[in-house]
């Protein structure tokens, strides 16, 4: 299958294009940077602008692409506080100006179009959260995904293209920005470390509730939906189980090859932050989906990407 990647140089891309290639499809990267990323060979990469749908439209014209996963955006809900026009820009204007272009140049490929589980806002009850939950964003990163999501169904219901909308819940793993909570932990302990200890973890709120899945497990879902997710419908993907941050962070500093102390840093604490977030995926779990992975697993991993990280720096 003829496939497009958006947001090819980000954290899931770097898991996600591998497989994909390793499946047997001819993929194409799209992203902003100038150049292609270390998984995705210099051929099979264009440096484009989802957002611009004439580009889109121009590059669709060429490549046929018969389907698409968009993952182009700006990913983070802390951030998008502080930057409230940009995460509009990126995550609605992306997701528009891709189904845009697709449609311009007479196209209508499956889309798998990312969203997230921050759509769903403060649970109402300790229990996973279905697809049919009333929506109630409490950021702008949260309604911006939510925006695109409205004209993802929009351009199926009116122009017949198969859109896919897709929720996932937490993950993380190995390539993991530092401005994610987990990923930020591993980095500080990592350079504790190296510099012998003892060190100081700076932390934000760790009593909220997570669901998080390892990335390879994020993957795997998105190539069953890719295969047989329904067009129009709405899919979760998480684990059905909840993880308190502080025992996350504890898993983390168990590891440790030396002694450290967590404080809170209130640089760190959201404006709005969700106390408690679980998903249901019985629906992708009905399409043959299952994580595969513990997040204890994928902690592991995260720690120890970011050890050979320092070490390269050495």
């Amino acid at each position: 299958m003829r496939l497009w990647v958006t947001g090819a140089s980000g954290f899931v891309a770097r898991h996600l294009v591998p497989a994909l290639r390793a499946d047997g499809h001819e993929l194409t990267g799209l992203g902003l940077l100038p150049s292609a990323p270390p998984w995705l060979p210099a051929a099979r990469y264009r440096a484009l602008d989802v957002s611009d749908s004439a580009a889109v439209a121009r590059a669709a014209g060429e490549d046929r692409p018969e389907a698409a996963v968009h993952l182009a955006g700006q990913a983070s809900a802390a951030q998008s506080f502080e930057r409230v026009e940009e995460t509009f820009a990126q995550n609605l204007g992306s997701a528009l100006g891709l189904l845009e272009g697709l449609r311009r140049a007479g196209l209508s490929p499956r889309v798998l179009l990312v969203s997230t589980s921050e759509v769903y806002g403060p649970q109402q009850s300790a229990q996973p959260v279905t697809e049919g939950a009333p929506l109630n964003v409490v950021s702008p990163y949260g309604a911006s995904k939510l925006a695109a999501e409205v004209v993802g169904e929009t351009y199926g219901r009116v122009f017949g293209m198969p859109v896919v909308r897709v929720r996932p819940f937490s993950h993380t793993g190995p390539g993991q920005d530092e401005r994610f909570a987990l990923s930020s932990f591993a980095l500080q302990i990592a350079r504790a470390e190296r510099a012998g200890g003892p060190g100081v973890l700076h932390v934000g709120n760790l009593e909220v509730v997570r669901d998080y899945l390892d990335v390879s497990d994020v993957v795997d879902a998105y190539r069953v939906l890719l295969a047989r997710g329904e067009a129009g419908e709405v899919y979760n993907i998480a684990s059905g189980r909840g993880h308190l941050m502080r025992d996350l962070l504890q898993h983390l500093i168990s590891r440790s090859t030396v002694a450290l102390e967590a404080r809170t840093d209130a640089s760190r604490l959201r404006a709005q932050d969700l106390n408690y977030m679980v998903g249901d995926a019985s629906r992708l779990n009905a399409l043959g989906w299952a994580p595969r992975r513990t997040v204890q697993e994928a902690l592991d991993a995260l720690l120890e990407w970011r050890r050979q990280g320092l070490r390269g720096e050495a």
